[in-house]
């Protein structure tokens, strides 16, 4: 009873000590530009972002999964991290809205979006 307890307490404490990010370098782009969105939690997940979301906004080209592992002294520390690919459907604010991974939410990241004077919209 104890060891479940013990286990418990663990998994319920995790979530409340994981970070969740999601940015990107860049955070002004021309419309019909691709922007790549770096997504990271910090520990090692077989979870994949929900990007159902996204798709009014965005046209999703790809994501990849890359399980990041250092090892320190006594432990071992692990991260994954996801690279989304994307191209905005239309100009001006869009929004990647908060994504959750395993109980773990990020916040919302901002992206302006212009179009050249003669660049038509999709």
């Amino acid at each position: 009873m104890r060891l479940f307890l013990a286990v418990l307490l663990f998994t319920n404490t995790s979530a409340v000590w994981a970070a969740l990010s999601v940015t990107s370098s860049d955070t002004q782009i021309l419309l019909n530009q691709q922007i790549q969105i770096e997504i990271e939690i910090d520990r090692a997940t077989e979870s994949t972002p929900d990007l159902n979301q996204l798709s009014q906004d965005f046209s999703v080209l790809g994501l990849e999964r890359m399980i990041l592992g250092q090892a320190n002294r006594d432990h071992t520390v692990y991260r994954t991290r996801w690279y989304l690919n994307l191209i905005p459907r239309s100009t001006g604010e869009l929004i990647i809205p908060a994504l959750n991974i395993d109980g773990v939410r990020s916040e919302p990241l901002k992206i302006r979006v212009f179009s050249l004077p003669d660049q038509p919209e999709v």
